[in-house]
C-alpha cells in the first residue's frame, strides 16, 4: 500500500547522512543519495547502493562514469531540486520511491527546450540482519565436504532460487537460509573442474596457516598476495569496491533507479 507522499522540495540545506546505517527509513537513504548527486559527490551516493548493484555498476569510478555519461542519469548531477513523490512498500522488504528532479539549467518557461522536471523510481531493499563473520580473500575448508576454498563474494542471506533451497536442503541446516552465504573458488587439487560454490556459513572452516596457494584458474584474476600465517588473500580493487567496508546489516540500500517519462506541468 502507498506509504506517504511528500509535497517538499529539498534542497543542499537538509541534513541527511554520508553512509547507511541500520535505522536510516527507505525515504532517508534516498534522499541521502539525491543530496550526494545534487552536490555532485557521486561517491557518496554508490556508498547507498545494495551488494548486487555495486557488482553491476562498481567499482564507484564506473558507476560516476554512467552517471554523469549517461543521458538518462546525467540530470541527477547537480540538480537544482528534487521532490519526493510518493514511497510504496513492495513487500516487507522491498521498497520503492517515485522521484521528480529538476535538472541544472532546466526551466518550465513557455516553449522552453530542456524538459523541467524528469522522473525516476528508485528501488530499495533491506539487507539480511546478520553480517557476515568472513571477509573475501578468506581461505577455508568446507565443514562436510571438507576441500578448500577462497572466499570470493558473498551474501547476507541466501539468494538462490526456491527451487535451488529446496534441492540443497537449505532449510535443513542449522541457521537455514536466512544466514551468510558465500561465493568461494574451490581448489582444484580436490574438485577438478574450476568449480565455484556458495556455501552456508555455519559450514565455513577458516583454514590457516596456508602452505601454497589456491589452485584455480580465476585465483591470477581474483587474488594477490597471500598471507599463508593468517590464510588471508589481499583481493584486487574491483572485487574489493563492490562489498562495503563496514556491516550493512539491516540496512536499506538502493538496488536501482530506473528512469521515469519526464514529468509534464
Amino acid at each position: 500500500m502507498l506509504a506517504a507522499v511528500f509535497p517538499a522540495i529539498f534542497s543542499l540545506a537538509v541534513v541527511v547522512p554520508h553512509a547507511p546505517a541500520r535505522g536510516l527509513a527507505p525515504q532517508a537513504v534516498v534522499e541521502a543519495q539525491l543530496t550526494a548527486l545534487q552536490r555532485g559527490d557521486v561517491r557518496c551516493c554508490f556508498s547507498f547502493a545494495s551488494p548486487n548493484n555495486r557488482r553491476a555498476t562498481g567499482p564507484w569510478t564506473k558507476f560516476e562514469r554512467m552517471v554523469k555519461q549517461t543521458p538518462a542519469y546525467a540530470p541527477l548531477v547537480g540538480c537544482t531540486s528534487f521532490e519526493i513523490l510518493s514511497v510504496l512498500s513492495v513487500s516487507p522488504r522491498k521498497w520503492r520511491c517515485r522521484v521528480r528532479v529538476r535538472p541544472a539549467g532546466s526551466s518550465s518557461a513557455p516553449f522552453a527546450v530542456a524538459d523541467p522536471f524528469v522522473d525516476y523510481s528508485w528501488e530499495l531493499s533491506q539487507q539480511g540482519e546478520q553480517a557476515a563473520t568472513f571477509s573475501i580473500g578468506q581461505a577455508l575448508r568446507h565443514r562436510k565436504y571438507e576441500y578448500r576454498g577462497v572466499i570470493v563474494g558473498y551474501d547476507l542471506e541466501c539468494t538462490q532460487s526456491e527451487e535451488w533451497m529446496q534441492m540443497m536442503n537449505v532449510e535443513g541446516l542449522t541457521r537455514g537460509r536466512m544466514q551468510p552465504f558465500y561465493n568461494v573458488l574451490v581448489d582444484e587439487r580436490d574438485r577438478p573442474g574450476a568449480q565455484m560454490s556458495y556455501v552456508a556459513e555455519e559450514n565455513i572452516v577458516p583454514d590457516s596457516p596456508v602452505s601454497e596457494r589456491l589452485q584455480h584458474p580465476a585465483a591470477a584474476e581474483l587474488l594477490l598476495s597471500l598471507d599463508k600465517e593468517t590464510g588471508t588473500y589481499t583481493v584486487r580493487d574491483e572485487l574489493a569496491a563492490q562489498y562495503h567496508a563496514e556491516s550493512v546489516a539491516g540496512c536499506w540500500l538502493v538496488d536501482g533507479v530506473i528512469p521515469d517519462r519526464p514529468a509534464v506541468e
